[in-house]
Order: structure tokens, then C-alpha cells, then sequence
């Protein structure tokens, strides 16, 4: 299990921290974090990270230096929820950075994370796009 790397949090007591995928995502639409982004990394390093427009939705942007399956080969569960970077942009406060990134390495891709996304939703989109085994509770989260 990988251990959660949390910095710059908005929270004031360890216990408040969002320690799952989903608390994650959940504590970011709930707050006003247009400009702000939840890094999601392995054992591998940094894979990418979630981030919200401006209507409150959800992303998972893959960027990562690891090597990645074309989305055209991916399931049809992910390719029905990727979106250019282009569409991100427009949809986003103009003055977020998660796609200027580039300590992140490449973007492999772009994902809209459903309202109703399992816990198991980045790692699946991470083991299917960059053939990893991450084991649920694999990843951790970090807010910059």
C-alpha cells in the first residue's frame, strides 16, 4: 500500500484529510478549487491528477512519464469519458495550471469522473491505460 503525501491542505486536523479516491473527489467539487488540483501517484510516481471546471465536474488528467495505451484501445467505459484538452480548457477557470504542468510529464489523457464513480475509478483508468496492477488503496493524493 502507498502511502497518502498530503501538502498545502486546506484542512486543519489530520482527521479531516480525504484519505480515499472518492473523499477526495468529493471535498474537491464541495469547495471552490477551480484553480486547485489533487495529485494522485504510486509507487511508479506521479500518474496525474483530478481536478474541476467551473460547473463543478470532475477530471482525471493521466500525466505521467510512463508509457500509454492509445485511448482508441482503451475499454469502451473510458473512451466514452475522454475529452480533449481543448474541451478542459474551455470548461475551466482560466487561470488553472493542471495542464501547464509539466513535472508531471505528458498528458496521456483526459477523463470526465462520473458523479457516480466507484472507488476503484483511477486505478482502473491507471492500470488499463498504463498497464499497471495498482491494488486498490494504491495510490496516494497530494493538494497543491
Amino acid at each position: 500500500m502507498v502511502a497518502t503525501v498530503h501538502t498545502a491542505t486546506p484542512y486543519d486536523e489530520e482527521s479531516e484529510i480525504p484519505k480515499t479516491f472518492l473523499e477526495n473527489c468529493q471535498h474537491l467539487r464541495a469547495g471552490d478549487g477551480f484553480r486547485r488540483d489533487i495529485g494522485l501517484c504510486c509507487c511508479d510516481g506521479i500518474l496525474g491528477a483530478i481536478c474541476m471546471d467551473l460547473d463543478h465536474q470532475l477530471y482525471l488528467v493521466v500525466a505521467t512519464e510512463l508509457p500509454a495505451r492509445p485511448v482508441a484501445d482503451l475499454s469502451e467505459r473510458f473512451r466514452k469519458l475522454q475529452i480533449s484538452n481543448a474541451v478542459l480548457r474551455q470548461r475551466m477557470d482560466p487561470d488553472t495550471f493542471v495542464l501547464n504542468r509539466t513535472t508531471r510529464g505528458p498528458i496521456r489523457g483526459i477523463f470526465r469522473i462520473p458523479a457516480n464513480a466507484e472507488e476503484s475509478f483511477a486505478t482502473d483508468l491507471f492500470n488499463e491505460i498504463l498497464n499497471l496492477k495498482l491494488q486498490p488503496g494504491g495510490i496516494g493524493f497530494q493538494w497543491g
